[in-house]
């Protein structure tokens, strides 16, 4: 009866050294999740920042973007219309629409009728979509 207490003891013993051994493993890996946690907020506090950043540049560029397409479009309407309608014939529907709708209509009109069909037509599709 003394060697079965004994080897039950053992077992006990064992076991508990087992466990002592899971608990030190999982406070490590609890502190190593935590280390991470806190990194991917700093991380993420880091992507919003640059997030900001970049949507501001954005802002900036597109308001002279609009600087310089409303400076262009004022070029244009200063022109006579049959010069302008021979510089919107060339030009390419990407970069005419942008142009054409910083142009009031009254001052679009005479432009538009110099140009061929084919093109006024394509303008006005383009600028009724937006």
């Amino acid at each position: 009866m003394l060697k079965q207490l004994a080897e039950r003891r053992r077992q006990i013993d064992e076991r508990e050294a087992r466990l002592v051994e899971r608990e030190r493993v999982a406070a490590v890996m609890e502190s190593r999740l935590a280390d991470q946690a806190k990194e991917m907020k700093r991380l993420q506090a880091v992507l919003a920042r640059q997030s900001a950043e970049i949507e501001a540049a954005k802002q900036a560029d597109m308001g002279a973007d609009k600087a310089r397409l409303t400076k262009l479009a004022k070029a244009y309407k200063a022109m006579k219309p049959k010069d302008a309608a021979r510089l919107f014939e060339a030009m390419d529907m990407a970069m005419l629409a942008p142009i054409a709708r910083e142009i009031s209509a009254r001052s679009l009109a005479p432009v538009l009728s110099r140009m061929s069909a084919e093109k006024a037509n394509e303008l006005g599709r383009l600028l009724r979509r937006k």
